[in-house]
Parts: structure tokens; sequence; C-alpha cells
């Protein structure tokens, strides 16, 4: 059990966690929710679709990225079908995210996708259309870096109905979180995520 009994006296919050899953409790919006661990006491938790919290279950500190909301189904003897307009899809997915803008490089994005006008729109709608908010490689060291897409790969209209993206060329960016779930660096595009890490460690551990 994760437990620190000053924090969670005060906010009647607990951990139950076994592995890789932890279940929280005291917390309303996801009162005995199942959630998955992702390093240094950290945990993601997902109640609707493309909704997330992060939670430090050392702490007790809980942050919503995103809303989400209820798929609407309809059964099909080969699965289930979305059964929503487009209209609705497009507009839904508008401030999902929930950062300040302090914590979106629209700089950098503006000059990185200056050609991309899908992107950039998403970037200013703060839209989640695509897929959820995600991290790569969970939590380590304090920091994590959590992705947001802007833009699908090439492939991905081609494969709605079916299969996968088969290029590398979806217009994502990074922001860095840390325990307090406080994003220290903004969203903003990478070229290569293993190494803006080790810069963001130095810079960060040099402070």
């Amino acid at each position: 059990m994760c437990l620190l009994k000053k924090i969670f006296k005060k906010q009647s919050v607990r951990f139950i966690c076994t592995g890789d899953e932890c279940k929280i409790f005291g917390y309303p919006e996801l009162e005995g929710r199942s959630g998955l661990m992702i390093g240094d006491g950290m945990a993601f938790f997902r109640p609707r679709h493309l909704e997330l919290y992060i939670a430090n279950t050392k702490t007790g500190k809980i942050r919503k990225i995103s809303k989400g909301y209820e798929k609407r189904t309809i059964s099909k003897c080969d699965g289930e079908i979305e059964k929503i307009s487009l209209i609705e899809i497009f507009e839904r997915a508008n401030n999902l995210l929930l950062v300040n803008d302090t914590e979106i490089d629209y700089k950098a994005i503006n000059e990185e996708f200056a050609r991309d006008k899908n992107a950039l729109s998403n970037a200013k709608d703060k839209a989640i259309r695509y897929k959820e908010i995600g991290t790569c490689y969970g939590f380590n060291k304090g920091y994590c870096a959590i992705y947001w897409e802007l833009q699908p790969c090439s492939a991905y209209y081609g494969n709605m109905y079916g299969g996968s993206c088969s290029t590398r060329d979806a217009k994502e960016v990074y922001a860095i979180m840390n325990t307090d779930l406080e994003i220290v660096e903004p969203f903003r595009p990478v070229k290569d995520l293993n190494k803006y890490l080790e810069e963001i460690e130095k810079k960060w551990n040099s402070r």
C-alpha cells in the first residue's frame, strides 16, 4: 500500500498498488479506478476516452491533464462502431488538453510545423483528435516526457478502418513533467527524445 499519512488523512485519498496496477480511493472522480504505475511512484488514470489524470502516490498530488468523454457505440457483429457525426467528433476534440498557454511553446511549434496547418490549428485549439496523451518511457529520475499528437502520420487517413501507420512522420510535441506534477518544459517539437531527456536532466540537476 502506498501511504503517506499526513496527506492522506487530510485529503482522505489512498492508493493500493500491486505491481504495475494501482487503485485509488477517496477521490470522487476516480473512486475505485485502476491506474497504471509508470515509475517514481507515479500513476496514470484514464477513467474515460482521452481523459488523463496523473497522480503521485507518495505525496497524494493529482493533476488532470486532459478531459474526455464517454464513447457512444452501437454493437455490430464485427465489433463496436462509434455512433457519432464527423462534425461532433471534430468539435468535441477542442479544449481537451488542460494546460496553460505558458505550457505550450507556440513559437517552436509554429516554426517547426509552419506548413502543417492542421497541426497548428490543433495546437491552438488544445485539441486531442487522434490518440490519447501518453508517455514513451514513464517517469525516471523525477521527470517524464509526455507526448501530444497534433497530426497523425500520412498513412493514418488510409488506415482509418484498419491497419496501422507505416510511416514515422506524425507531428508530435513533448512536454517534461516532474513528480510535483509541474510542466517544467512546455510542449514543443523534439527530434531526438533520448538526447532531449539527457539535456533536461543535466539542466535541472545543475540548478
